[in-house]
């Protein structure tokens, strides 16, 4: 029997880096196109609900927290389990598709989140983050 010498051992060793390697950059490119992909459809939607607010010319500071729910709610982007959430720019929360006024009434200040500074500055607001109460990744 011949016994093996630990130079033998080099090409395992570089395979397993490399695929290491590779897989981590697979991974990070993976992530960033569908990132890329879903904020362009989520932008897409709220480019559609923007429209038909100016369509139907609403003013949301003149609205009530019911009235815009049942507008929320008469979305046909929301009817597929899709959440929309109207904050106004101070961070109050005016409106969620998902919520009643009771738990929109409980939210928080919005005002210090990612998405929503960016928003502001730009026009446009994206965050990425992990929700440990739905145990996923969430993109706002």
């Amino acid at each position: 029997m011949r016994s093996f010498s630990r130079f033998q051992y080099i090409p395992i060793f570089a395979l397993m880096i490399t695929m290491t390697i590779g897989g981590y950059f697979y991974n990070r490119t993976l992530d960033s196109w569908l990132t890329n992909i879903v904020s362009s459809h989520m932008l897409g939607l709220v480019d559609d609900v923007a429209h038909q607010m100016q369509e139907k010319h609403l003013d949301l500071y003149d609205m009530s927290v019911s009235e815009i729910d049942i507008f929320l709610d008469n979305l046909s982007q929301s009817n597929s389990g899709r959440r929309f959430t109207i904050i106004d720019s101070t961070g109050k929360v005016l409106g969620d598709s998902q919520l009643n006024a009771i738990e929109l009434s409980q939210l928080d200040d919005h005002s210090d989140r990612s998405e929503v500074i960016m928003a502001l500055a730009n026009g446009e607001g994206l965050s990425k983050h992990f929700s440990p109460s739905l145990n996923q990744e969430m993109l706002n």
